[in-house]
């Protein structure tokens, strides 16, 4: 999952953005090994397929949307471990 979002990063030319924000990615790390133990989608893999897919027949428009789903399903399983786990994330519910 990192290394398929690092090539995006580099792909467009904003390598250093990748390497700023680096630092910060094992707080979505966490968040990523939870979700896989109690929630159980592993959609992961289909989503970075589709979008490789869209970006190689340069259809940013469809690229666009699935880059947009992928975020929405990791947001909506952000929100079912909250629901789960509440004494995990401090400060938010």
């Amino acid at each position: 999952d990192n290394e398929f979002h690092k090539l995006l990063f580099l792909a467009v030319g904003k390598g250093r953005v990748y390497s700023f924000i680096q630092p910060q990615m094992v707080h979505f790390d966490r968040l990523r090994s939870l979700s896989l133990k109690a929630v159980k989608h592993q959609k992961t893999v289909s989503d970075h397929e589709n979008i490789l897919y869209a970006i190689e027949r340069h259809d940013s428009e469809l690229a666009g949307i699935l880059i947009g789903r992928h975020l929405d399903r990791h947001q909506g399983e952000r929100a079912e471990l909250i629901k789960l786990y509440p004494d995990y994330f401090v400060g938010e519910g």
